[in-house]
């Protein structure tokens, strides 16, 4: 019979096992229910046949039978107002006939026997009779004394280096899922395993844990941490052993990218992989980040033909859904040394849900806010602060990788990348990138090969990018947040992708990266080095907006007021009067834009705003650009306006107290004429939204109130139109009820599972 003490799991792992083995063993399904001090209910289960049913589980540990007696009188109070047909309790503890007859006594004719007080002893009982339980929870056999002892015996019997006791306390952390089974699938079937995946996001962690269950198997455990050739002297073909050489190829190949195959350290790899595959009895586990892996099979033919991708595992954290990534932020923090206070931090207005539902969560930072040595520098109160800090710019965790992992072009592949903002086009992101690792080869004296792009794309593609086939993007939000940081204390990055920049967006997004204190370094950079970059800058500023055929035009580049509101702007830092003529040059670009409706009126009064913010007197209303702009407004508000756009006229001259001559008067009016005449029904049948409805609404009144105008029939137009769009919107909600209620329900049940989770944390059990 199994003898589990059940005592490395958390209150919720508990209950969840509780709920199967009870599912099985009375043939009836248990409905989850809210639980925490004043639910009194953890499962429960109603139907005409079995009356209303109800199970309270109790994880008691510390405390033992006393604390459980003591904790059980507080629930009958609850149980006797809920009133159930049958109640069932479940604890942890090893009970005695006598423990199960004081707890019958408590609840009196609620048990209807013994046989609904389920102790330690009746779950392994269960577990025997029901062997697919016991599988199916993995994580509660791996944690078994019995199974700790069998892998200390076996470690200490080979002098191994595997951290056994390290392995087994990180076991209560460990959140089952998919990825277990797949990689043990994998294993078994081909006996070698590759874990791959991005920074942090438990590759090590699996690999443990199915290096731990090996041992438990009876394996020889033999861990590898030079190269390859020290799992080769150890191999033996008539001993079961398990190998694991974690980070594999970080040691013999990066670093080392010629010595990988010039001194056949891939071949070494490829014949131990075969070695392996052919045992009846051994086993291997590597771990590699997956830009890693992609680097070495684009370097060595070896090792892109010896079919490894059919022997992977990639881990990716977008695989993880919410409610496992709440498990794992709950067990790191129950089996956590974090004081009461902290935790407290954690629970306090939900605040957990910030954390699972931040776009960079990751194992790792969970692992790092919930270990005190960590954070017991961060007072209690400014805990939150620090934990949103940590997940907002989590850029260490992919430093390393970026600055020893990857090779000259591909840092060259991500710069360009990152100054389109971190998204584009195969083929705008190749055009920059070639510029780009061009001048990057010369400068820094590293020697570019004609597969430079192939190879990058797939060193990078999976591990840093992802990619849709004709673009290329980010794979999480936190290597945008690393190549922020590159940026910004390595300068001459910034520099370098100035100088070779093709199109204006390239160059503005380092001179945003400049701005404020965090950008100081690169801002002083950029004014020391501006003499040699001002040709570049000079070229680009006048790019085209749009490329391709009259017939199909395709943005390439950003609107010429963008980029002269962002040259004005590092002007005003730089105060370099090499700028001044590419600035004039945009301006009067810019004004005739406006002037022919080809930019907004509400961009060109933002620009007159911003020029009459600056500071450098040879900039302000630099050639008369407020006065230019303003004609050019008018200009394009008496062509036809829209209603955002005259209303952003009317509220400039409003608020800047401007006096018209009668000429812009006439203008400003005719453009109101025109509006109501011309585009006002058009602007009604265009809204989609209750909100455009509003905004317009809003925008006719204003105009109404400069021109001291009555406006009541157009907002009853609008109103009347409103109101159908909202009839439309219920019509179709209630087509859609049916569908929304099935994705309304799991959402719920998905959140309020969540919610129990954590309020289990604040219980004073």
């Amino acid at each position: 019979m199994s003898d589990y003490d059940f005592h490395q799991l958390s209150p919720y792992d508990f209950e969840i096992i509780t709920r199967d083995l009870l599912q099985a063993r009375d043939g009836f399904v248990l409905e989850s229910f809210k639980t925490g001090r004043d639910g009194g209910i953890d499962f429960r289960h109603a139907s005409a046949a079995r009356g209303k049913i109800i199970v309270q589980c109790k994880h008691y540990q510390a405390t033992g039978i006393d604390g459980l007696l003591t904790s059980l009188r507080k629930e009958v109070p609850k149980v006797f107002a809920l009133n159930p047909d049958r109640y069932i309790v479940v604890t942890s503890l090893g009970l005695t006939p006598g423990n199960k007859k004081d707890i019958e006594n408590l609840f009196g004719t609620f048990i209807k026997s013994t046989h609904d007080i389920v102790g330690r002893d009746d779950l392994n009982n269960y577990l025997g009779l029901y062997k697919h339980i016991e599988t199916a929870h993995y994580k509660l056999w791996l944690a078994s004394t019995n199974v700790l002892q069998a892998v200390l015996h076996n470690a200490e019997k080979t002098r191994s280096d595997f951290e056994v006791q390290r392995i087994h306390k990180n076991l209560k952390k460990y959140v089952q899922s998919g990825a277990y089974k797949t990689a043990r699938d994998i294993l078994d079937e081909h006996n070698v395993l590759i874990i791959s995946g991005q920074p942090g996001v438990g590759k090590t962690t699996l690999a443990e844990m199915l290096m731990y269950e090996r041992l438990e198997q009876g394996a020889q455990p033999i861990v590898v941490n030079s190269d390859i050739d020290e799992a080769r002297k150890q191999f033996n073909i008539e001993v079961p052993q398990v190998f694991y050489y974690d980070d594999f190829l970080g040691a013999s190949f990066l670093g080392q990218q010629s010595a990988f195959v010039g001194k056949n350290h891939d071949r070494d790899l490829i014949r131990f992989i075969e070695m392996v595959s052919a045992s009846k009895t051994s086993r291997l586990i590597l771990t590699t980040r997956e830009h890693i892996l992609q680097q070495a099979m684009v370097m060595s033919e070896r090792v892109s033909g010896a079919g490894l991708i059919d022997r992977r595992c990639v881990l990716d954290i977008r695989d993880y859904s919410l409610p496992q990534k709440a498990r794992i932020l709950y067990n790191h923090i129950y089996f956590s040394d974090l004081p009461r206070e902290y935790r407290d931090q954690l629970l306090a207005d939900g605040f957990y849900r910030k954390i699972i539902n931040h776009g960079k969560f990751n194992p790792r930072l969970v692992e790092w806010l919930s270990s005190y040595s960590r954070v017991k520098s961060v007072a209690p109160d400014k805990y939150q602060a620090f934990v949103l800090s940590l997940l907002d710019n989590p850029a260490q965790i992919w430093l390393h990788a970026y600055n020893e992992q990857l090779s000259d072009a591909s840092r060259s592949m991500l710069l360009a990348l990152h100054s389109m903002g971190g998204t584009g086009t195969n083929d705008a992101v190749l055009r920059s990138f070639h510029s780009l690792n061009e001048r990057r080869s010369q400068k820094y004296n590293y020697s570019r090969r004609a597969d430079d792009q192939l190879r990058s794309m797939r060193e990078l593609t999976d591990a840093f990018v992802g990619s849709t086939g004709t673009s290329m993007h980010y794979i999480n939000p936190s290597v945008g947040d690393l190549m922020n940081h590159v940026i910004r204390e390595q300068p001459e990055n910034g520099i370098d992708i100035v100088a070779s920049a093709i199109r204006f967006r390239e160059l503005k997004t380092v001179i945003d990266l400049a701005q404020g204190t965090e950008g100081k370094s690169l801002c002083d950079s950029l004014i020391v080095n501006l003499d040699r970059l001002i040709d570049n800058i000079a070229a680009v500023a006048v790019g085209d907006v749009y490329g391709g055929s009259p017939d199909n035009l395709i943005r390439v580049d950003i609107d010429h007021d963008d980029r002269l509101s962002c040259l004005a702007r590092f002007a005003d830092q730089s105060r370099n009067a090499r700028l001044l003529p590419i600035i004039d040059q945009l301006i009067d670009n810019v004004v005739g834009r406006v002037s022919r409706g080809y930019n907004s009126i509400e961009e060109a009064a933002d620009l007159v705003d911003l020029f009459n913010d600056l500071r450098w007197d040879e900039l302000k209303d630099r050639g008369g650009i407020s006065d230019q702009l303003r004609e050019a407004m008018y200009s394009a508000a008496e062509d036809g306006a829209s209603a955002s756009g005259l209303r952003r006229l009317v509220e400039h001259v409003t608020d800047g107290n401007l006096t018209l001559n009668d000429s812009q008067n006439a203008r400003l009016k005719a453009a109101r004429d025109r509006f109501f005449k011309d585009n006002f029904s058009t602007e009604i049948s265009e809204c989609t939204s209750s909100t455009a409805y509003s905004e317009l609404e809003d925008a006719v009144r204003t105009i109404g109130s400069y021109f001291d105008e009555d406006v009541s029939w157009e907002v009853q137009k609008l109103n009347e139109a409103s109101a159908e769009f909202e009839a439309n919107e219920e019509r179709w909600a209630d087509s859609m009820e049916d569908d929304w209620k099935e994705r309304h329900y799991a959402e719920r049940n998905a959140n309020e599972q969540i919610s129990e989770m954590f309020a289990s944390l604040s219980s004073d059990e």
